[in-house]
């Protein structure tokens, strides 16, 4: 259970580093945490993304998950280059979507407990 919360610990971090920005002026997340499956929220405004980035950005999240190679990535988050990050985060996550109301972005991650 411990590692469970470590791990959702992690891919919140790396999330919120993501979405914080010079012009960000609230960031709010929320971590709900279901029987088998965990649910984050985050949400910012202004969004830190172009429509064309978030494309790019959701797309790079909802590669496959490997739930067998989540032993060792997990604990790599955080320690190098963003762009490796989000790789590696993605590997963790089941889904991501997001929806921008203004110029506010909510991105919802859902993590499914293996």
């Amino acid at each position: 259970m411990k590692q469970r919360c470590m791990k959702n610990i992690k891919i919140a971090n790396e999330i919120m580093s993501i979405l914080t920005h010079p012009k960000a002026g609230h960031l709010t997340s929320d971590i709900r945490f279901r029987r088998e499956v965990t649910i984050l929220t985050f949400s910012v405004t202004p969004s830190p993304f172009t429509p064309q980035e978030l494309l790019e950005f959701l797309e790079t999240l909802n590669l496959p998950r490997q739930s067998e190679m989540e032993e060792y990535y997990w604990s790599l988050l955080g320690e190098s280059k963003s762009d490796d990050n989000l790789n590696l985060l993605a590997r963790m996550i089941d889904t991501a979507t997001a929806s921008v109301e203004g110029t506010t972005l909510t991105l919802n991650i859902t993590r499914k407990d293996a």
